[in-house]
């Protein structure tokens, strides 16, 4: 949603548009101070869990960049517009962490948004040592649906410790 003029809303929708900015502004500030990377784009970066494969290809990419701040703290954007899962289906979608370097362990957790294969929601990240894990379902555990090809989308960002 981009920035909203005050002016532009109605009463009934002043709050949430007030709190939108209020969001806007904040991460704009937050993310104005940073050295962004773009991170070269490497095939051997996605996996999965068990005896599942996640395949992304360079044109599947939409974004894959990250902010190292001080000696502490990853700060990430990743959109994959679409990919592939194929083998058994399995519970995580896997990715190494930005720049090289290690997560601290629970470095780091938040949500993504997805869709795969008609199931659209949010689901559950977590950093940890070399990898981020994604989780569509984190309560149930349950299985991606791995059925024919470009069934995958995630958008996701956040941050994660360092050691």
């Amino acid at each position: 949603m981009p920035y909203v003029p005050l002016s532009h809303v109605t009463t009934g929708q002043l709050t949430t548009a007030a709190m939108w900015n209020d969001i806007v502004d904040g991460l704009n500030l937050l993310y104005s101070g940073f050295d962004w990377v773009d991170e070269a784009f490497s095939a051997g970066a996605y996996a999965a869990s068990g005896a599942m494969t996640w395949t992304v290809q360079s044109g599947d990419m939409e974004v894959a960049r990250y902010a190292k701040v001080g000696n502490k703290t990853v700060f990430f954007q990743l959109g994959i517009l679409t990919s592939t899962l194929s083998g058994t289906p399995s519970t995580r979608l896997q990715r190494t962490v930005f720049g090289g370097e290690s997560a601290r362990s629970s470095g780091g957790v938040g949500q993504f948004s997805f869709y795969n294969n008609a199931l659209e929601g949010m689901g559950s990240w977590f950093a940890s040592g070399s990898l981020i894990q994604f989780a569509h379902d984190h309560f149930t555990d349950s299985n991606w649906v791995v059925s024919g090809t470009n069934n995958v989308h995630l958008r996701a960002s956040g941050s994660y410790s360092l050691p």
